[in-house]
């Protein structure tokens, strides 16, 4: 419910009123994008889990720009076979 489990895991972070402003004045609106009224920005993540539930692959980086790599992905997605 509102990000509260990523918030949790540290996988979102609240946005102050300074950057909410610069956001919203780039034309962004976290809260209705998000469906909610907190300015809450998720960071983006990709987890791969194995059949039993283990996390066998992961990358964090609240830079969005910063994906996983493929060759990483596609590696991580044989263990899991």
């Amino acid at each position: 419910m509102d990000n509260g489990y990523a918030m949790s895991l540290n996988l979102a972070v609240w946005v102050d009123d300074a950057m909410s402003t610069l956001i919203e004045g780039a034309g962004w609106s976290v809260p209705e994008y998000q469906g909610t009224s907190g300015w809450v920005l998720t960071i983006p993540a990709v987890f791969v889990v194995d059949r039993t539930g283990l996390i066998v692959a992961r990358h964090v980086d609240p830079d969005y720009r910063k994906r996983m790599e493929l060759d990483d992905l596609v590696a991580a997605s044989r263990l899991v076979r």
